[in-house]
Parts: C-alpha cells; sequence; structure tokens
C-alpha cells in the first residue's frame, strides 16, 4: 500500500487515483475533507470535518484490515453539503473490532486502539 499526506497510515486509494478516475469520469478532481489525525499511547485517532452532516448520514465500516467512512446527505441540503467516500488501512496490530467512531457538531472523530505492548520475563541462566 502507498502512504500519502492525508493519513499516517497506508490508504486503500489515493488522492491521484481517485483524481485521475474523478477527471476522466466526471471531469473534475475529488476533494478530501478538511481532517486532524495523531496518536498518543493509547491509541491513533483522526477528526474529520463534515460540516452539515449528522450521524445518521454517515456510515463507518471497519473490515478486513480497513475503515471505509461514507457521508451523503440526500434531499433539500444535499446541494449545500458535500458528500465524501474514503477508506484507510487499520494500522498493524489494532483490533478493528476496538474501532470507534463518534459524531459531534459536524466532527466524525474516529479511535484506533493501539495493541497492547507486551513483555515477557526472560530467565537468565
Amino acid at each position: 500500500m502507498q502512504r500519502n499526506n492525508v493519513f499516517p497510515f497506508p490508504v486503500v486509494y489515493n488522492d491521484e487515483m481517485l483524481d485521475s478516475l474523478m477527471k476522466s469520469m466526471f471531469g473534475g478532481p475529488t476533494k478530501v475533507p478538511k481532517h486532524f489525525n495523531g496518536e498518543n499511547d493509547q491509541l491513533y485517532f483522526i477528526d474529520v470535518a463534515l460540516p452539515g452532516h449528522y450521524r445518521g448520514s454517515v456510515s463507518v465500516l471497519a473490515e478486513e484490515g480497513v475503515v471505509y467512512v461514507d457521508a451523503k446527505v440526500n434531499g433539500r441540503l444535499g446541494f449545500l453539503v458535500e458528500d465524501y467516500s474514503f477508506s484507510f488501512e487499520i494500522p498493524a496490530g489494532c483490533d478493528e473490532s476496538a474501532v470507534t467512531a463518534t459524531m459531534l457538531n459536524g466532527i466524525l472523530s474516529i479511535k484506533l486502539p493501539k495493541p497492547e505492548a507486551k513483555s515477557i520475563q526472560v530467565a537468565v541462566k
């Protein structure tokens, strides 16, 4: 997988591939939502700005080592709110069943707990 500047982890598809596809199909580039990502001792996290979206308009699926995010608004506000679809690989060792996502005031927060470091006492002979 290739790394890009959007996420700290390898992504399933990158911006250049999407831009090329979107240009060939629709004549324009894709948009990547504003985001902030980082990590601390316990977890990796990414906060994505999805203005105009709410909990019911966003879906997050973690499967087979990948997190998929779809943010789509249907109806009246659809012409004012951007739709987004993106995905990224779960870092090695993270448990995909422990991925959590919350949506508050247009900010999607995804948290991926880091695997616990295991230490073993080795007997000296």
